[in-house]
């Protein structure tokens, strides 16, 4: 039943939250003994406690000494995220009004040697630490290094307003060729769960998005870190005919590396 290569405990916690947002655990219903739930997962005691303190944290759940466990609320909605038309679709759906952006962040920092091959030129680059809010709950945290000529120009308050990508092509006026995206799934480090609100390990989404000019000079590199239980990402392919290996397009239209993993032609930081 579970991968061992996940947390138990997050597993039995995201297989509760299913069972409450498909209404099997409705809202008032009383929740099986801790003792019990070990049995039915075939975990320990322990186990069972780390699940359901995530969900008390979400306040999902309601847990009364001597009166049991008891459903409260169903998961917060996912935000879902379409790979699909242009660009400006794209990013509209990160402009939603429910959203709200802090700034946590924003310095100058010699770049880290695992990026150093995306800015040769660059000793230091700037450091925006942005946190995007959803009716109050974190769900994702962004790192993004910026060319430190272009990063000055961007005010703060667009920060909070705008993706990246819209700063560099409509405030900035850069030309892009593209943005290059790939997604993965990876721990939360310590930093990354105090400001998404969950676990350290727990499993979140890593967005990592290179934007080049037409010179093909790398401008811009973002980490986007998601909540797995808060977000998801749909893509679109378009399968009527062949295409050209290297053909380039909208995010509809995708290209194929000479690694064969796929790679939208446009997409949004």
């Amino acid at each position: 039943m579970f991968n061992r290569n996940i947390s138990l405990w997050y597993q039995v916690s995201q297989h509760l939250r299913t069972r409450i947002a498909a209404g099997e655990l409705p809202l008032g219903a009383r929740l099986p003994t801790d003792r019990q739930l070990a049995e039915q997962y075939k975990v320990s005691i322990i186990t069972i406690r780390q699940a359901l303190a995530t969900l008390v944290a979400d306040k999902m759940i309601s847990r009364h000494r001597g009166r049991g466990t008891f459903v409260t609320a169903k998961p917060s909605s996912c935000r879902e995220l379409n790979l699909f038309g242009s660009a400006d679709a794209v990013i509209d759906q990160q402009m939603s009004e429910e959203t709200e952006t802090e700034i946590l962040e924003r310095c100058e920092a010699i770049v880290p040697p695992e990026l150093a091959a995306y800015f040769p030129d660059c000793k230091a680059v700037t450091l925006f630490r942005r946190l995007r809010r959803e009716q109050g709950a974190p769900f994702s945290y962004a790192l993004d290094y910026t060319v430190s000529e272009y990063a000055r120009k961007v005010p703060d308050h667009l920060l909070r307003k705008y993706p990246m990508v819209k700063i560099f092509r409509d405030v900035i006026g850069i030309e892009l060729r593209g943005i290059k995206l790939s997604v993965s799934a990876t721990a939360a480090t310590a930093e990354i769960a105090g400001h998404l609100g969950v676990e350290i390990s727990s499993p979140v989404l890593r967005f990592v998005g290179v934007a080049s000019d037409t010179a093909g000079r790398i401008i811009g590199l973002t980490n986007i870190y998601y909540r797995a239980d808060r977000f998801r990402f749909t893509v679109d392919i378009d399968v009527a005919g062949p295409r050209p290996r290297h053909a380039r397009g909208t995010a509809r239209n995708w290209e194929l590396s000479e690694s064969a993993m796929l790679t939208p032609a446009t997409a949004s930081l």
